[in-house]
């Protein structure tokens, strides 16, 4: 049997579901993000020899490809077939270039760290050969020993540069409204034109009216901290309507006594008036001692609705350069409801066929109200003459009566922005809005004076701890030609003093190591500021970035902010530099372009250190188990101003051990996250391992030790325990070096930290009975060992 999956399934039912997670945006979206992902999912039925699923795997030579496979049975067997014929299995993988990771995280691990290769499921990661024949692979599972449907999530990761990614021309729509799609498909910077695009668009439907969950079944327990304590259930769902494809539901509790801590639970296909057992668990939290009880549960649950697939093509609407990368088309939602947009991108580069996928959602909303105008006023709170706000007075007509919220974008000539935001109870009829801008708000986001653009407005009306769009409008209104100038400036501004550049040379190296830029700032009262500085040349062109902290008094004050020295060097861009400093205290953000113009600086003054970097790890020692997991935290610090991709490798791991980074490489700066898992038969000891990270230019070493814990053996009586006529001086002793022993002759257990440390034999003059125990250091205590002694009068 062969399923394949390219389709809305991809993400939907683990990111997304009606209201839950939906999050309502004021404007349309801005930023594309480009992966170079592959994704697939597929239902396997129990006990088959075989479920496939195809991937397209790209070559480079400079990378490997990595599969990443997540199943909800640990009983699935995983293997690869090539385009060759070749079937890899995790027991010649190593003989064929290939690495098989297999290892399983649970609820509680996955809610730790929010790294993709550490989601909840078992994992199998696959390796491939750097420069691996590209074409089609198939990824073959086996359930065979699986009694149950099993859910199976494949994702691919090129090491190629092709790149692609989907958005619409925003985030919200009202019913009848179009739906602007666009793709972008790149090889590094440069457009891939000839690209084969289909978008497949579905609509999550809420069944919650035909389906129910319950049935509960713990799978397990721990301890969460003090007091509390997390259980893993599994669950049932029962539908009384008509069939269900892929059904998922969220669970989220308004009791104080329980948190949810992972929400979603998978159940795949359920038939009319069938009953499905949930694929994964879900995880709450509660004070120990507290009986847990369905109704302190709500449950979303929604199920796949139809897929409408619309092809996206060079130079579509709204697009009218050919061959920029850009793929465009359009789409009209059925009705209202949450949107899933996922895009098959299949193309040729550099004469390799490639297929990506690329996922973005957006919502649709029915008529409840329709902003009609607006107006705007200055305030005088204080009258001394300056406005203290600005107040935007939107006119609404209202068809739901409801609590509703009100967003807007103000936007300048210079295309800088103010946002406001105001809620309420409207009635149904004719109702007014007013949305209050302080005037410190004003001076710092704008910086051209009036009229103003109220470039988007949203109106939501909240429903049951959700937001549904009534009404966005874009460029609708303008302001009244207010001047800046007529604003009270508020509590924090730039004083237009002590404004300097200063060039800090501390280690002896020739050259600067850092810019000190340095600011006058007022501010009303003592508070700490985070600022941001961009230096510029004359041209425009970024020369270098940096954040800084400043702790304020009540007054005026001298802020500063330190440039890296190495990376103005590297600009080979010249002074006089303009320097933009934005910053933020309470909330109150404070900007200004072009602050002050330094002294003619040259980039050959500052330091010429070559750039590298640093590796530390959090903790560089772990204690870690057999099948167990362990997880070590690796930061990358920049030296000199680095810059690049860091990759990195590992030595030393003991046999059966299994050893991966997420993410690898990383960007300037990590951390990165190694996850190590000693197999069953891993030799037990402290095990010396070496991390290498290597740079662009250079390079990092870091020692790490793992401890894999063995079993003291129980201790041995000598003379061994029997009746004696006379009394006894008894010897005890431990088989395993190291290991300490405790023991007692009161009839107590001993323990690691009770009873008496034996250091020499001891004399039995009575009937009695010695109990020992054996433990140490890297060592898991050994079974209780006891002898009685009989002393005859």
């Amino acid at each position: 049997m062969k399923l394949i999956f390219v389709n809305i399934l991809i993400i939907l039912h683990i990111l997304i579901l009606p209201g839950l997670h939906a999050q309502i945006l004021s404007e349309p979206q801005s930023q594309v993000a480009l992966l170079n992902l592959q994704q697939a999912v597929a239902l396997a039925p129990a006990a088959t020899a075989m479920t496939s699923v195809d991937i397209v795997h790209d070559s480079s030579a400079t990378g490997k490809a990595v599969i990443d496979i997540v199943a909800t049975n640990p009983g699935v067997v995983f293997s690869l077939l090539t385009p060759a014929g070749v079937t890899v299995t995790s027991a010649n993988a190593v003989s064929l270039g290939y690495t098989f990771d297999t290892y399983t995280v649970g609820a509680q691990d996955a809610s730790m760290l929010t790294v993709p290769l550490l989601s909840e499921g078992t994992h199998m990661v696959m390796h491939f050969p750097q420069g691996q024949a590209s074409g089609t692979y198939q990824v073959r599972a086996d359930t065979t020993a699986v009694t149950s449907q099993t859910g199976i999530y494949v994702s691919y990761y090129s090491p190629s540069r092709v790149r692609a990614g989907v958005t619409t021309g925003g985030a919200l729509y009202r019913t009848g409204q179009t739906v602007a799609l666009s793709a972008l498909v790149f090889d590094g910077n440069t457009p891939i034109p000839g690209a084969t695009i289909t978008a497949e668009i579905a609509r999550v439907v809420p069944v919650a009216g035909q389906a129910s969950i319950g049935s509960y079944s713990l799978q397990s327990s721990t301890a969460a901290g003090t007091g509390r304590t997390r259980y893993v259930y599994k669950a049932s769902v029962t539908n009384s309507g008509a069939a269900a494809q892929m059904v998922v539901g969220i669970a989220a509790s308004t009791s104080p006594d329980l948190s949810v801590v992972d929400a979603r639970l998978m159940f795949g296909n359920v038939a009319a008036g069938g009953t499905a057992v949930s694929q994964d668990t879900f995880t709450i939290e509660m004070p120990t001692g507290v009986s847990f009880s369905p109704s302190m549960l709500q449950w979303e649950i929604g199920a796949d609705g139809a897929v409408t697939s619309v092809p996206l093509v060079d130079s579509g609407p709204g697009d009218t350069q050919p061959n920029d990368g850009v793929y465009n088309g359009s789409f009209v939602p059925p009705g209202a409801g949450e949107y899933t947009v996922v895009a098959r991108v299949a193309g040729s580069a550099g004469g390799v066929a490639f297929l990506r996928h690329a996922i973005t959602s957006f919502s649709v909303s029915a008529p409840t109200a329709t902003i009609t105008s607006f107006q705007d006023s200055l305030i005088d709170e204080d009258g001394n003459t300056l406005a203290d706000s600005l107040n935007l007075i939107a006119n609404v007509s209202v068809q739901t009566a409801g609590q509703y919220i009100l967003r807007v974008n103000l936007q300048d000539a210079n295309q800088k922005v103010v946002q406001g935001v105001v809620s309420g109870a409207l009635t149904a009829g004719t109702n007014t809005m007013t949305i209050r801008i302080p005037a410190s708000r004003v001076v710092a986001a704008l910086s051209a004076n009036g009229p103003w653009t109220i470039r988007y407005a949203t109106l939501s009306l909240q429903s049951s701890g959700k937001e549904v769009v009534a009404d966005q409008r874009t460029s609708a209104w303008t302001t009244g030609g207010h001047l800046l100038s007529a604003f009270d400036r508020g509590p924090l501004n730039f004083t237009g003093t002590n404004n300097a550049a200063v060039g800090v040379d501390a280690n002896g190296v020739s050259g600067f190591e850092t810019l000190r830029i340095e600011f006058g700032v007022y501010t009303a009262e003592a508070s700490n500021c985070i600022w941001s500085v961009r230096l510029r040349n004359a041209q425009g062109s970024t020369v270098e970035t940096a954040d800084g902290r400043t702790q304020l008094i009540a007054g005026n004050n001298t802020a500063s902010v330190a440039l890296n020295g190495p990376r103005i060097r590297r600009s080979n861009l010249n002074g006089p530099y303009l320097v933009d400093v934005s910053g933020s205290r309470l909330g109150a953000p404070l900007r200004q372009a072009g602050l002050f113009q330094t002294q003619t600086l040259q980039a050959t003054q500052f330091e010429n250190t070559a750039p590298s970097f640093t590796v530390a790890a959090e903790s560089s020692a772990l204690s870690v188990q057999q099948n167990k997991k362990g997880i070590y935290v690796l930061n990358v610090t920049p030296v000199g101003g680095f810059r690049g991709q860091v990759t990195f490798t590992i030595s030393g791991v003991p046999a059966t051990t299994t050893a991966s980074f997420q993410p690898n490489p990383v960007d300037d700066e990590g951390p990165t996250y190694l996850a190590v898992r000693p197999g069953a038969t891993a030799a037990a000891g402290i095990h010396a391992m070496t991390v290498t990270a290597t740079g662009p230019q250079s390079n990092a070493t870091i020692p790490l030790t793992m401890t894999i814990p063995g079993t003291a053996t129980g201790p041995v009586f000598t003379p061994a325990g029997g009746s004696y006529s006379s009394a006894q001086t008894v010897t005890i002793s431990s088989p395993t070096q190291g290991a300490s022993v405790r023991y007692t002759t009161d009839g107590s257990i001993p323990t690691v930290t009770t009873g008496i440390v034996y250091t020499s034999p001891i004399a039995v003059s009575a009937t009695s009975t010695v109990r020992a125990i054996a433990y140490g250091a890297g060592l898991t205590i050994s079974a209780v060992t006891s002898a009685t002694y009989t002393i005859q009068p």
